[in-house]
């Protein structure tokens, strides 16, 4: 293996959203070839099934090492071009830095990437604002991504390189550590769209569902919250939740549902999230309308 060319376009995303996430590379001497380099990833043992994941799909590139909680690879000559790019020079007294090339920025062209980024440095926060007048407890997602460790300017070019990936909006948000910020979601409608767009791989990993899967989390949350407040229901708060549906809006859904239209043809049609249409088909099931 020498150039990322000698890999998948799956498994050339999973080890650039790796490096830029837990991995680290290491140069290493030998004795015929120089300086070369190696990859590995450090985890606890609550995270080894997901770096199962990552060993199954960068076979035989990776594997787990005799420690048990090290996912490494051999020396060869991607890793050290791969090691040139993304850390800086060691100064004497001082750690190297990790830092994001544009160059290889270009190359986060498939949404492994961006999930492996996530599982790997990501978080699915909650809000929670209780109601206790109307009995409702209301829950906020957002996705964060925790990149502090890289510049201002490397986290610009990140974020428009997701853009490139998903609609989902991220904004640059202010972190007291590391270089001042990180890469977050502030709207829900963009916490779900991102997690709906990376479902198709992160249905893979079922060990990384408390933060992948929003069904799976909200249910979860559900059940902590009902056993304090049993008689309180939960809803997912989001701006598009707050904008009521218009009678015409109303008739529209009931007959494109019956019609078989799917949830997400009926959110374009009316301009709302796929979200807010879901529960506004339960909504209307629950008064006996569908």
């Amino acid at each position: 293996m020498n150039t990322l060319d000698d890999l998948s376009t799956t498994q050339q995303n999973i080890i650039l959203g790796s490096i830029i996430g837990d991995g680290m590379l290491t140069h290493i001497p030998t004795k015929t070839k120089g300086i070369r380099s190696t990859y590995s990833e450090h985890f606890s043992i609550q995270q080894k099934d997901y770096r199962a994941w990552k060993v199954m799909k960068l076979e035989p590139y990776l594997s787990f090492s005799h420690k048990g909680n090290v996912i490494s690879s051999r020396v060869n000559d991607l890793w050290r071009e791969l090691e040139d790019d993304f850390y800086s020079n060691k100064e004497e007294g001082k750690s190297r830095v990790k830092k994001l090339p544009k160059h290889r920025l270009a190359h986060l062209n498939d949404l492994h990437s961006l999930a492996t980024i996530y599982m790997d440095d990501g978080s699915l926060m909650l809000t929670t604002r209780l109601n206790h007048n109307n009995k409702k407890i209301f829950i906020t997602p957002h996705i964060a991504l925790y990149l502090q460790n890289f510049t201002y300017e490397e986290l610009k070019s990140l974020r428009e390189q997701i853009n490139n990936l998903t609609l989902a909006d991220f904004t640059l948000t202010k972190r007291p550590d590391g270089n001042g910020y990180y890469l977050r979601t502030n709207r829900t409608a963009d916490t779900l769209l991102f997690l709906q767009d990376i479902h198709p791989i992160t249905i893979t990993c079922p060990a990384m569902s408390y933060k992948t899967n929003w069904q799976y989390r909200f249910y979860m949350e559900t059940q902590k919250w009902l056993c304090k407040y049993p008689e309180y229901e939960l809803i997912t708060s989001s701006r598009d939740r707050m904008r009521l549906y218009t009678p015409e809006e109303i008739a529209t859904l009931i007959d494109m549902k019956q019609k078989g239209c799917t949830i997400q043809h009926i959110a374009d049609r009316l301009g709302r999230s796929y979200w807010s249409i879901v529960y506004k088909t339960q909504d209307l099931r629950n008064q006996s309308f569908m």
